[in-house]
């Protein structure tokens, strides 16, 4: 497991996480081990519909270079709190849109998963991806 560091996190605005010059080199995770084993596998949550997160919309300059499509992937524990919290990227096309979907996903809330009128904390994988044509 890798040690807590100081991260900045660029802040999140209407516009589609605007482009920052330098990417981290490694990636963060706010999520330990310990926490990712104990959150139910969302194969193991019945009706399990995933959680209704959407990025905002592109307006401006992103760092998603043009007529291209980017992808990324992580491992995410949809915590009982309404919070998503990062353990692993799994995949990226292109590392600074994966910086900054990472940015977006810390802030994001969701209504809490429930099941047996518990709320739990589930771990399962978000995927995002974004084309970008010229003119756009």
């Amino acid at each position: 497991m890798t040690s807590w560091a100081t991260l900045t996190v660029v802040a999140v605005t209407a516009a589609f996480l605007p482009a920052f010059a330098d990417s981290p080199k490694a990636f963060h995770p706010d999520v330990t081990d310990a926490e990712w084993e104990a959150a139910v596998p969302a194969t193991e949550v019945p009706d399990w519909r995933g959680v209704n997160l959407r990025p905002p919309r592109p307006k401006g300059d992103t760092v998603v270079p043009v007529n291209t499509v980017q992808t990324v992937r992580f491992d995410v524990v949809y915590r009982a709190n309404g919070a998503v919290g990062l353990y692993r990227l799994k995949e990226t096309s292109y590392r600074p849109f994966a910086d900054q979907v990472a940015a977006w996903l810390r802030k994001a809330r969701f209504k809490p998963i429930r099941r047996n009128g518990k709320v739990i904390a589930v771990r399962g994988e978000f995927s995002f991806s974004v084309e970008r044509r010229s003119g756009n």
